[in-house]
C-alpha cells in the first residue's frame, strides 16, 4: 500500500458519503413536492421507458433521484473494490465499505418497494408510515456505515498507545469493541444509537404526515402537535417524535461531557451544538407549518446529529482500545493498515 493510494481512497470514502446526502434530501423532496409517482408503478423504467419523453415536472422530479441514487450504487462498489486494493485482508475499512454496498443494496429495494406498492404520492395507508421509518432507518446505517469506511482510513492512533493487535476494535468488529468498552461508555453509545434511530423513524412518519396533512399557518398549538379532533393517525402521532426528539437531544448535549475521553472534547462539543441546532430547527419547522425547505433543513441536520454521534463514539471506542493496551511499546493494528513501532 503507498501513501498515494491510501490518500486516494480517502478521498474517495469522504467524496461517496458527500455524495450520498444530497440524494437522501432529494428523495425527501420527492416526497415533499408528491411527485413519488412521477414514473407511475413502473421500477426500474420510469412510465415503461428507459428516459421518458414529455415529462411532467413530478416526473422530472423522480427520474432525477432515480439517476443519482441509481449512481450511488456503483459507486460504493467502486469504493468497496478500492477498499480491498488498498487495505490488507480482514481491514476494518474493507468491512466497513462493504456494509456499505449492503445497506445501499437494501436502500434500492426499500424505494422500488414504495414504488411498486403504491406508497407514494397521495397514499395515507398505514404501511407507508412502516415502509417510510424503515427507508429512513436504512438511511442512518448505510451513512454511518460509510463514514466507518473512511474514519478507519485516517490513521489516528494516540501517540504510544496502540490498539493491541487482534483485537475487536483492530479487526472492526464494532459491536463487540463496543461491548468491551467502559460501561458509561457502552451505555451511552447503546442507549443514544437507539434513541437516534427511534427519533428517525418517528421524524419519517411526522414528516409523512405533515406531506399528507399540511398545517394551516392559523393552526392552534394543537393542532400543530395532535392534528385536532377527528384527525388521522398520522396527524395524531405528531406529538410522538417532538416529544421523544427534546428528551434525546437533552441526551446528547448533556451526557458526552461525563462519558467521552478527555481527548474527545471536540467530538462532544459538536454533538451538542448539532442536537441543540436540531432542537431549534425542529422548533422552526412547527412553528411554520412545516413548510418543504424546513423539512429538507430538519432532516440536514437529522443526519449532522446522527454522523457526528458515529464519528464521536468510534472515536471514543478506538480511545478505550488504546488504554487496554498492556504494552504500549507493542505494534499498533493502525487504522490504516500499516505497523506502529
Amino acid at each position: 500500500m503507498t501513501a498515494a493510494k491510501l490518500r486516494a481512497y480517502r478521498i474517495a470514502a469522504a467524496g461517496a458519503l458527500a455524495y450520498t446526502v444530497p440524494v437522501i434530501l432529494w428523495g425527501a423532496f420527492v416526497r415533499i413536492s408528491g411527485s413519488g409517482a412521477g414514473c407511475g408503478q413502473h421500477w426500474p423504467t420510469c412510465r415503461g421507458e428507459i428516459v421518458p419523453l414529455a415529462p411532467s415536472t413530478a416526473t422530472v422530479i423522480e427520474f432525477t433521484h432515480r439517476v443519482t441514487s441509481g449512481l450511488c450504487l456503483p459507486i460504493v462498489i467502486a469504493l468497496a473494490l478500492a477498499a480491498r486494493a488498498v487495505f490488507p485482508a480482514h481491514h476494518p475499512a474493507r468491512r466497513a465499505a462493504w456494509w456499505g454496498v449492503f445497506f445501499m443494496v437494501l436502500e434500492a429495494a426499500v424505494g422500488a418497494g414504495l414504488v411498486l406498492l403504491e406508497y407514494v404520492a397521495g397514499d395515507t395507508s398505514p404501511a407507508r408510515a412502516y415502509w417510510m421509518a424503515g427507508h429512513l432507518l436504512n438511511t442512518y446505517l448505510l451513512t454511518g456505515a460509510q463514514l466507518l469506511a473512511l474514519w478507519w482510513a485516517l490513521g489516528r492512533d494516540i501517540p504510544g498507545r496502540p490498539i493491541p493487535e487482534g483485537s475487536a476494535f483492530a479487526r472492526g468488529r464494532v459491536i463487540a469493541a463496543v461491548r468491551a468498552a467502559p460501561p458509561s461508555l457502552r451505555a451511552f453509545i447503546v442507549v443514544g444509537a437507539l434513541a437516534l434511530c427511534v427519533v428517525s423513524m418517528t421524524g419519517a412518519v411526522t414528516a409523512l404526515g405533515d406531506t399528507l396533512f399540511p398545517l394551516a399557518t392559523e393552526a392552534s398549538l394543537q393542532e400543530r402537535i395532535t392534528g385536532g379532533s377527528g384527525a388521522h393517525i398520522f396527524e395524531r402521532l405528531r406529538i410522538v417524535h417532538p416529544a421523544l426528539a427534546m428528551v434525546t437531544a437533552f441526551g446528547l448535549i448533556v451526557a458526552p461531557w461525563g462519558v467521552l475521553p478527555d481527548r474527545q472534547r471536540r467530538n462532544a462539543l459538536v454533538l451538542a451544538c448539532a442536537a441543540g441546532a436540531q432542537v431549534v430547527a425542529g422548533i422552526a419547522n412547527v412553528a411554520l407549518s412545516a413548510p418543504g425547505w424546513m423539512q429538507l433543513v430538519h432532516l440536514d441536520f437529522a443526519l449532522t446529529v446522527w454522523l457526528a454521534f458515529v464519528w464521536a463514539s468510534v472515536e471514543a471506542v478506538h480511545d478505550a482500545a488504546c488504554a487496554a493496551s498492556p504494552d504500549p511499546g507493542a505494534p499498533s493494528a493502525r487504522r490504516d493498515g500499516t505497523a506502529s513501532l
